[in-house]
C-alpha cells in the first residue's frame, strides 16, 4: 500500500553487551532503535498503541497478516468512509474474505507518521481496534521480547553478526518472505523437517489434516486425535479443529517442548505460502524474536534467555 513516512526522533542507543560480552560492539554496527512499546495481551493476541486520525487505538501485532487493517467498529467510530476492495483477495484461515478499506488522514506508530494511509476494514473484535501487518512491519527490524513483553522497532541493521544483544544462546534462521508477505522459516516438528509461517496474530498454532497426513499419517480417526472446537480467522471464517500431543518443535537449536498445534479440517490453507505449519502465539510467546526483514534472517532465543 502506498504511504509516506515522515521520520521523527529516535530512541537513545541500547546497551548492547550480552551477546558479545567479551568484545566491544563495533561503532558502525550499532542498532538504531526507532520506538519501543509495552505489549499487552488480549484474547491470545499481543497489542501496542497506534494513533489513527489523532485517536490512540490498540492494534494487534500480526506477522502473519496480509494488510494493516482497522476494525469495523473503530472505523465507524472515527467516521471513516469505506471503499470496496476489488483488485486483491484477502482471505483468512476459515475462507472468509475482507471486502472494504478506508483511508486514514494520519497513521502514527511511535514517532513514525504516515499520511493518506490505506487500512483494510477487518471484523470487529472487543478491545482490539486493528492489526499491524507485514506491509508495515517490513519497513523495520522488529524485536518481539515475549519475556519482557516489549516490542522494539529498529532501522534495518547494518551488520548481520551484530544483532542479538540480550543473550549468547540464540540461533539465526533464514527467512523467506512469501508472495503474501508472510515470514516462512524451516522448523522440525516431531523429527519431521518442514516449513512454518510465524503468525503473531494467531492465538493458536495450526496444521491442516492435509499436511498432517503427509507428514505423520494422521487423520480425524487416528489415536490421540481429539475434537477441540474450531479456529476463527481474522475475517470471521471458522474451521473445525482437533488436538494432538506433539512432542517437540525445533527452530535450529531452540526447542519448544510439547507444542500445542491444532489440526484443522480441509485443504492446507498455507499452500500459497509453500508451508505446512502456522505457528501462533501459544508457541511464539515462549520465544524472543528479532526479525531482520531486509537481511532475511530470524534471530531466535528462549524467552527467558538473558
Amino acid at each position: 500500500m502506498r504511504f509516506r513516512i515522515i521520520l521523527g526522533s529516535v530512541l537513545a542507543a541500547f546497551s548492547l553487551a550480552a551477546a558479545h560480552a567479551d568484545e566491544a560492539w563495533p561503532h558502525d554496527c550499532r542498532l538504531s532503535p526507532v520506538a519501543r512499546f509495552p505489549m499487552t495481551e488480549h484474547h491470545g493476541h499481543v497489542m501496542i498503541p497506534v494513533t489513527v486520525n489523532g485517536k490512540t487505538l490498540n492494534f494487534i501485532v500480526d506477522t502473519g497478516g496480509y494488510a494493516t487493517s482497522i476494525g469495523e467498529n473503530a472505523a465507524d467510530a472515527l467516521g471513516m468512509h469505506k471503499h470496496g476492495v476489488h483488485l486483491n483477495r484477502i482471505e483468512d484461515v476459515g475462507g472468509k474474505d475482507a471486502s472494504d478499506y478506508v483511508v486514514a488522514d494520519t497513521f502514527q506508530i511511535g514517532h513514525e507518521l504516515a499520511k493518506d494511509f490505506q487500512l483494510v476494514v477487518s471484523a470487529p473484535a472487543e478491545g482490539e481496534d486493528g492489526i499491524l501487518a507485514p506491509d508495515l512491519l517490513r519497513n523495520f527490524d522488529v524485536e518481539l521480547d515475549f519475556g519482557g513483553m516489549t516490542l522494539t522497532l529498529f532501522r534495518h541493521h547494518p551488520c548481520s553478526d551484530w544483532v542479538v544483544y540480550w543473550t549468547k544462546a540464540f540461533v539465526a534462521l533464514p527467512i523467506t518472505v512469501t508472495q503474501d508477505g508472510h515470514m516462512r522459516v524451516p522448523v522440525t516438528l516431531d523429527g519431521k523437517d518442514t516449513r512454518a509461517i510465524l503468525d503473531t496474530g494467531a492465538p493458536v498454532s495450526v496444521l491442516s489434516f492435509d499436511r498432517a497426513e503427509d507428514l505423520f499419517g494422521l487423520d480425524e480417526k487416528s489415536p490421540g486425535v481429539v475434537r477441540a472446537g474450531s479456529v476463527v480467522g481474522g475475517a470471521g471464517g471458522k474451521a473445525d479443529a482437533y488436538s494432538y500431543a506433539f512432542k517437540s518443535l525445533a527452530m535450529g537449536g531452540v526447542i519448544v517442548a510439547n507444542p500445542r498445534i491444532l489440526l484443522t479440517k480441509g485443504d492446507n490453507f498455507l499452500d500459497t505460502d509453500n508451508a505446512s505449519v502456522l505457528l501462533g502465539m501459544d508457541v511464539l510467546s515462549r520465544l524472543h524474536l528479532y526479525i531482520a526483514y531486509e537481511e532475511g534472517t530470524l534471530y531466535v532465543s528462549d524467552a527467558a534467555a538473558n
